[in-house]
């Protein structure tokens, strides 16, 4: 697979508002993946309480550059069983109707086909780690105009390793330029590369997802592929909480 098909998933996250003025608001990042035959929009669980919205007005494009929104179902956030370690619960899963999807309309966004055996992968600190978000300082509403302006960073980060908290690893920024905060990038899925010498192609392994960092610090933390797909099953299953 080329490098950057990998993070074609990622989506802007926007809340529809109950005024014709102002139709929506920006949020933080979401992707969609493919599991198990069936399709998933994935996000911090903080991203979807950041505002006092309802389930019904989060809205995941089909892709970026086009006002078509996929057609959503049930929103399951996962339940903090451990007040003293919250990290590994800030996950939150939105189910795709698929019986009314457009396909075509995904263009070349497709949605990352996620394996339950994925889960198993091993973080390497030799693997470069790629993601892509949008950060709320590159992204703007025209109102006027009905335009939304949807910048986003694909860039990469270097593998610290295992924080104390359960579930959760230490990225190193890397490459982020003149960016001056990464409030937005909460929710962008994370991959771990390891090129194919010699030619434009890569080995990849979803690693998880982003929750919370900052450009002052250096560092961002994600949440470990396992703890996702765990919760995926449930969803799947009909038993999440």
């Amino acid at each position: 697979m080329k490098l950057l098909e990998i993070v074609t998933c990622a989506r802007p996250v926007l809340f529809a508002n109950n005024s014709p003025e102002f139709p929506y608001s920006v949020g933080g990042t979401a992707f969609i993946v493919k599991f198990q035959g069936r399709s998933y929009v994935i996000t911090a669980k903080h991203v979807v309480n950041l505002r006092s919205f309802e389930a019904g007005q989060f809205c995941i494009q089909y892709r970026p550059d086009a006002r078509d929104f996929l057609p959503l179902g049930g929103l399951h956030l996962v339940r903090d069983a451990d007040k003293e370690d919250s990290d590994q619960y800030d996950i939150a899963v939105r189910e795709v109707d698929d019986s009314v999807v457009r396909e075509e309309l995904y263009g070349p966004y497709q949605p990352y086909s996620l394996l339950q055996m994925d889960r198993l992968t091993i973080f390497s600190e030799h693997g470069a780690y790629i993601y892509r978000g949008y950060p709320i300082a590159m992204r703007e509403v025209d109102f006027e105009n009905h335009n939304i302006e949807q910048g986003a960073v694909t860039t990469r980060a270097e593998y610290v390793g295992r924080t104390r908290y359960e579930g959760i690893h230490e990225l190193r920024l890397l490459d982020l330029g003149p960016l001056p905060s990464i409030d937005g990038l909460s929710g962008s899925p994370v991959f771990q590369v390891h090129n194919e010498e010699g030619t434009k192609y890569s080995r990849e392994a979803f690693a998880g997802m982003l929750i919370r960092g900052s450009i002052e610090s250096g560092k961002i933390f994600l949440i470990e592929h396992r703890r996702i797909i765990e919760v995926l099953l449930q969803v799947a299953q009909g038993t999440s909480s």
